[in-house]
């Protein structure tokens, strides 16, 4: 009896084994002395490569079914998606059922970690794949895993790679041909989106400094995840990088703002700033519900108050639609909407109350976003008269290809939606017309509704035309401070560095003193004096702490 006991046991990890070992860039028991990155420059113990091999994952993992069908909701073409390996897609859906299994969290590292800069030449793709290993190392140390040296070793590694990558001064370049790809795929085409944020991310390998492309792959990556499909997993890694440029293009922009106000004549200020809010908090917030963290959903509600106050026409929709659904923050949502109505009657001028090419802003999809805030409040009556505005020929109704359909049904079933806001069945409420459901995560908007051409024409000097902002909005001053991690976390502080001291080469360190240098804080191991931190040196005397995201000097 007991040889079989132990036959069964002995099967069952050698099934294991042989498993993960079928996983291409995953190491197994079998071939763990074939990854040297691994067991030698990451410190990864054979155990706990026997250990990660036993998961769930590696064998015959479902996921949690469903059975929602999104065909009949949305109005748009997806001819794009992000292509990812077959044991990359269930990992990833197994993480996303169950975000606080820390073994997936390391296992999704590890992955990661193999195909990164830490590894492979610097490209695009490495860089992202440093970036999504990051993430799931801060997750694995933010779950409480029990304490391993490697998890610790690995981030310190791939969160001063990603510094050293991104270490100059920010500037302001427009018109890069990856910049011009990005605003041609939101507008016009939609298929291109995919390769925009390649582009991007090539482009930032090469150049980091550049504000405006950390904007772009923010906007691009929210956009990416915010239309996936349904049950497509790939949305945890478009979320991932919006998160992680967000926090990079408010700090560049801010920096380049202050600049510009002492020197206007040798800087610019990133016309796109204003705006920033609507395109930094979603992706962090999207992440924090995700993770469980209420408390950094709040704080980031707090830091989009705070731009919503300088530029309401823009963020009324961003903190509109994040809203909808949140039965406590309904009427807060329904008065920002109401308030952007405001601002634009207001100061007429603001882009974003005008329908022109180059990030077009299409009226009839905002009054449609209202309509179902109205349905959802029983205002049906107003519902009914704004649903009445397709007949106002400036607004373009026989060029809105994508909305018509959805309108015409409001119109005809106004009371209907009505009636399933108001019975006990949360489940069968619809959402608004600008969000998308999905089966992880909360809601989330979508882009091409209000902002691809579809029909509409314009002339080729107008379509070339760049628009700047109101200068009511044009300048902030006042930035709002980034409230959480770059990946939402609110637990995690190491990346605001608002309160440290920038290093100086007079004065004398003491151990255990911390400073910031170029982005980054050190703390001092021993006595100095002018020993400049992130130096080569045989001494060595500081220590790598992480990268600043917030309060950088």
């Amino acid at each position: 009896m007991k040889k079989n006991v132990f036959f069964i046991f002995a099967m069952l990890a050698f099934s294991a084994g042989a498993n993960a070992e079928r996983v291409e860039g995953f190491p197994s028991e079998g071939n763990y002395y074939n990854f040297p990155f691994i067991y030698d420059d990451l410190n990864i113990p054979l155990g706990e490569i026997k250990a990660l091999a036993r998961h769930p994952v590696f064998d015959g993992y479902i996921g949690i079914a469903n059975s929602y069908s999104e065909d009949a909701y949305i109005g748009f073409p997806v001819t794009a998606v992000t292509e990812i390996g077959e044991f990359e897609a269930k990992a990833l859906k197994a993480y996303l059922d169950n975000p606080s299994d820390s073994q997936l969290s390391k296992i999704l590292a590890i992955y990661c970690l193999n195909k990164s800069i830490l590894k492979e030449p610097e490209s695009g793709d490495s860089l992202k794949y440093a970036i999504y290993a990051q993430y799931f190392l801060e997750r694995t140390i933010n779950l409480g895993a029990s304490p391993q040296a490697w998890v610790e070793f690995a981030y310190k590694r791939v969160d001063q790679a990603l510094h050293k990558h991104s270490i100059s001064e920010p500037v302001y370049q427009q018109e890069l041909p990856s910049h011009n790809g990005f605003t041609n795929a939101f507008n016009y085409q939609e298929g291109q989106r995919i390769q925009v944020v390649d582009n991007l991310l090539a482009d930032y390998s090469r150049h980091p400094g550049n504000a405006l492309t950390s904007a772009y792959l923010t906007a691009a990556n929210i956009w990416v995840g915010g239309e996936a499909g349904f049950s497509d997993p790939s949305i945890l890694y478009s979320f991932v990088l919006s998160s992680y440029f967000s926090v990079r293009s408010v700090a560049m922009s801010e920096t380049l703002e202050k600049l510009w106000l002492q020197d206007p004549d040798n800087y610019d200020r990133v016309r796109l700033a204003p705006i920033l809010g609507g395109w930094t908090v979603p992706a962090r917030r999207w992440l924090a519900l995700l993770h469980g963290d209420s408390a950094a959903v709040e704080t980031l509600d707090r830091e989009h108050d705070q731009w919503f106050e300088h530029y309401p026409a823009f963020h009324a929709a961003s903190i509109g639609l994040m809203y909808f659904n949140e039965p406590e923050h309904l009427m807060q949502g329904w008065n920002a909407w109401w308030t952007g109505f405001g601002h634009c009657i207001e100061v007429p001028t603001i882009r974003s109350c005008l329908d022109r090419p180059r990030f077009s802003f299409n009226n009839l999809s905002y009054f449609l976003g209202a309509v179902d805030y109205m349905i959802k409040l029983g205002e049906l009556d107003m519902a009914a008269q704004f649903l009445t505005f397709n007949q106002n020929p400036a607004f373009g109704w026989s060029s809105w290809d994508y909305g018509r359909a959805a309108w015409d049904y409001r119109q005809a079933n106004l009371q209907q939606i009505f009636a399933l806001y108001q019975n006990d069945d949360p489940s069968d409420d619809p959402t608004n017309f600008l969000l998308k459901k999905h089966q992880w995560g909360p809601d989330t908007i979508t882009c091409q509704y209000c902002h691809q051409a579809q029909s509409r024409v314009w002339p080729e000097e107008e379509i070339n035309t760049v628009y700047l902002p109101d200068e009511s909005v044009a300048t902030l001053y006042e930035w709002p401070e980034i409230t959480t991690s770059w990946f939402g976390a609110s637990e995690a502080d190491a990346g605001n560095c608002s309160e440290i001291a920038s290093w100086s080469e007079q004065t004398v360190y003491n151990a255990d003193m911390t400073v910031v240098w170029e982005g980054a804080k050190y703390t001092a191991k021993w006595w100095n004096i002018n020993q400049k931190p992130g130096s080569p040196s045989f001494w060595d005397v500081w220590t790598f702490d992480s990268a600043c995201y917030s309060g950088i000097h």
